[in-house]
C-alpha cells in the first residue's frame, strides 16, 4: 500500500495483519458493549496487552473542524519520531498533515466509527526512519456512538518487504 491508502476492517481476517495488531483488534471487540456500539475509554485498556504499550499512540478527537491531538505516545513511537508529540495537535507535529487528503482516514473513522488498517511506507510520518510500517487504529466513544478517541498500534519494519519488524533496544521480540 502506498501513500494514504488504508482498509476498513470489520474482522481480523479481512487483511493479513500482524499478530500484535490482531491482539489489539480482539481487545477492542471484547470491550464493545453487549448491545452493540463502540467501546468507551473506561471499558477499553489497550495497555493491558502485555509488552505492547510502547507501540501504542492515542489521539483525542475534536470536531468541527476535525482536529486530532496526541493524548499519549508509546516509547517505540517516540523513539521512531525522534520526539514526544503528546499534548500536541497532529497537524502541528506532522507538516504533511496540511496536505489535502491527510485526514481522509481519520475522517472516515470519526464519522463512521470503523477500524482501519494500513501497511506500507511511512507516507506522512516524515521523521520515521523505518522502511515500512503497519498500523491498526480503533475508535472509542464514551456514549457508544460519537467517536472521541482513536487508539493506534504501529509495527515498524526494517525492510521494504515488511517481514522484519524493528527491534527497539530492550524491547520484547515482535512475533
Amino acid at each position: 500500500m502506498e501513500g494514504g491508502t488504508f482498509a476498513i476492517v470489520g474482522h481480523p481476517d479481512d487483511v493479513a495483519m500482524h499478530p500484535r495488531l490482531r491482539e489489539l483488534f480482539a481487545l477492542w471487540r471484547k470491550a464493545a458493549p453487549a448491545g452493540g456500539g463502540l467501546p468507551s475509554r473506561s471499558r477499553f485498556d489497550a495497555v493491558a496487552i502485555p509488552g505492547h504499550a510502547p507501540d501504542l499512540w492515542m489521539l483525542d478527537v475534536e470536531r468541527t473542524p476535525l482536529r486530532l491531538r496526541y493524548s499519549s505516545c508509546g516509547a517505540h513511537i517516540v523513539e521512531a519520531l525522534g520526539h514526544d508529540p503528546t499534548g500536541r495537535w497532529l497537524d502541528d507535529v506532522h507538516p504533511k498533515a496540511q496536505e489535502r487528503n491527510y485526514y481522509d482516514r481519520y475522517r472516515v473513522m470519526v464519522e463512521q466509527g470503523v477500524v482501519t488498517w494500513r501497511k506500507g511506507r511511512p507516507a506522512f510520518w516524515h521523521e520515521v526512519k523505518s522502511r515500512a510500517l503497519e498500523n491498526l487504529i480503533v475508535p472509542l466513544a464514551n456514549d457508544g456512538r460519537t467517536v472521541d478517541r482513536l487508539v493506534a498500534m504501529t509495527v515498524l519494519y526494517d525492510d521494504p518487504a515488511q517481514t522484519r519488524p524493528v527491534q527497539a533496544p530492550g524491547a520484547l521480540p515482535n512475533p
